[in-house]
């Protein structure tokens, strides 16, 4: 369509179900997964550029799999294998916050709660003696929002991002025509019959 394609995933539905991929057929009747992770696979290789809210979504951590990662490489039984489903290190791959990161908007744990305790005790005496100083500190913590976090910053990203990345799809598209035709391909030989097995809502009984 001549579209710039971004695609953003929260909750990739591979990572929630353990082993999902492997018995597939289990529970394919109610959740579709074949048809699930097919779509998924196509829709990532075929985006100009994806955004996530943290690297461990991409690339997980050293004690679990990412999200984006998990596609790497899957087999479903008696359909087909994956061996290289998406290189997670791709530049396409962009991380754009929307939230706030807890640990510097309430560094506290509850590992040290003598500490903590103590920290807030203080907070509170001196806001008792200065009321000023409680307007401060709120104030400074909510410019801080204002610069990291808003929708108008991650919107303005999103804008910025599109059009990077709307270039490099125009000055690199002999380099990606290989990809596109191979998920035509394996759009037309394997993804139109697995939607054909997904009920439509309107035939979902009540």
């Amino acid at each position: 369509m001549g579209i710039t394609q971004c695609n953003i995933a929260h909750a990739l539905e591979k990572t929630k179900y353990p082993d999902s991929d492997i018995f597939w057929k289990n529970f394919d009747e109610k959740y579709h997964f074949s048809c699930q992770f097919t779509a998924d696979i196509i829709a990532m290789n075929n985006a100009d550029f994806i955004i996530t809210s943290t690297y461990q979504e991409i690339a997980g951590s050293k004690n679990t799999v990412g999200q984006y990662e998990s596609h790497t490489a899957f087999t479903l039984p008696g359909l087909y294998r994956v061996v290289h489903g998406i290189d997670v290190f791709d530049p396409k791959f962009n991380i754009v916050s929307p939230g706030a990161d807890m640990s510097i908007y309430f560094p506290h744990t509850p590992y040290h709660p003598e500490q903590a305790a103590n920290l807030m005790a203080d907070f509170f005496e001196r806001c008792k003696q200065d009321p000023d100083h409680w307007v401060k500190i709120s104030g400074a913590g909510l410019q801080r929002i204002y610069e990291k976090y808003t929708w108008k910053i991650y919107s303005e990203r999103l804008m910025t991002l599109a059009g990077v990345y709307g270039f490099w799809k125009y000055v690199s598209k002999l380099e990606r025509l290989e990809t596109r035709r191979y998920l035509e391909m394996f759009y037309i030989l394997k993804f139109r019959e697995l939607a054909k097995t997904v009920p439509l809502a309107i035939d979902q009984p009540q």
